[in-house]
């Protein structure tokens, strides 16, 4: 039962990232970047509260809805960035990924 607490956000991920990147293509990315963020806060807020398993399982799902976003933040910064900035610009990306996880 405590494998869920890690593989769930990682499910999450799997199920999800083709058709989020698929989607974001099609429609607007901003809502794709700013909406889960905001629903990984409930499954933080859920994981902290949880008074068992369950709860705690929930949370982490909710959590892994957001994952998939990464990938579409660091495709805005480069193709919003110039060639000669991209390299600096994807650096400071995946640091503010370390410092955030």
């Amino acid at each position: 039962m405590s494998g869920w607490i890690l593989q769930g956000p990682l499910l999450m991920q799997s199920i999800l990232s083709p058709s989020v990147g698929r989607f974001s293509d099609l429609l607007d990315r901003k809502w794709f970047v700013t909406l889960p963020p905001l629903v990984a806060m409930g499954g933080s807020i859920l994981s902290a509260k949880a008074g068992d398993m369950g709860g705690l399982i929930g949370g982490g799902i909710l959590i892994g809805l957001t994952l998939p976003s990464a990938a579409i933040i660091h495709a805005i910064q480069a193709e919003v960035l110039p060639l000669k900035y991209r390299t600096v610009g994807s650096a400071l990306g995946f640091l503010g990924s370390i410092v955030g996880s």
